[in-house]
């Protein structure tokens, strides 16, 4: 599966087209602009850990997401339909098949096969925010404030989070631990209102603290991102992530 960074997928990925569903389930994302190519990820030493590339439908939908990491090939293919829609990913000889189920065009359930079978359902407030998913009786909890998700509670741990004033027009830079909801379909509101803002920083308790800075092309797309962490008083930086445009 692709990789996760530190618990936080850095998983800067998509297209900025009109956010606008339509009846045939046709949907573009919550952005306006380019859409990107490529993302590279890169430890702290300059050496490339992983990489992503990006295809798109007529709609400016992503419908494959291609990972390449320590030589192996990680894909994951997307199927839109009115009622639902099929994510699937193959790995290392392994095929796992999720089927999104969508009522008024946000996701209500979703049935994961592969070695096992699990049912996550999602939960919304009377805002369309995602305050709740329950993976097979497992619970995860949001809370938002001012229209980002500020807090992720999972398996006992909060994992809170900060944001600048800087718009978020970079598709799914910007996910939660676990990759729980689907970076790509939050980010296309799929999963109903997706985060304002870009995230400045992530904590888990006292221990485990991040922060991200930024740089941006002339119309306010993120072309790198960088992770830090800060130990005993001292930053360091984590990880590079580039972003490259079509």
């Amino acid at each position: 599966m692709k990789k996760i960074f530190m618990l936080l997928v850095a998983c800067v990925a998509m297209v900025f087209v009109s956010c606008s569903k339509d009846d045939d389930g046709n949907n573009g994302t919550p952005f306006g602009g380019k859409q990107i190519s490529k993302i590279t990820y890169k430890e702290a030493n300059g050496e490339i850990s992983s990489y992503v590339t990006y295809e798109y439908d007529k709609n400016g939908r992503v419908i494959k997401e291609a990972w390449r990491e320590d030589g192996e090939n990680d894909v994951y293919n997307y199927t839109y339909e009115s009622d639902k829609i099929t994510v699937v990913n193959k790995y290392d000889g392994d095929t796992y098949t999720t089927v999104y189920t969508l009522v008024n065009g946000i996701i209500t359930t979703s049935l994961s096969e592969g070695e096992e079978t699990e049912k996550t359902k999602y939960f919304y407030n009377e805002n369309d925010e995602l305050i709740k998913a329950s993976e097979d009786g497992i619970p995860y909890t949001y809370t938002w404030t001012n229209g980002n998700i500020t807090k992720q509670t999972y398996l006992g741990d909060d994992y809170d989070y900060s944001y600048s004033e800087k718009e978020n027009k970079t598709f799914a830079i910007n996910n939660f631990t676990e990759d729980m909801p689907n970076g790509i379909l939050f980010s296309y509101g799929y999963f109903g209102k997706s985060n304002k803002n870009l995230m400045s920083g992530r904590t888990r308790g006292t221990y485990d603290i991040r922060t991200y800075e930024y740089e941006f092309d002339g119309d306010g797309n993120v072309t790198t991102m960088k992770e830090y962490r800060t130990e005993s008083g001292t930053k360091t930086l984590e990880t590079t992530v580039t972003v490259e445009y079509k």
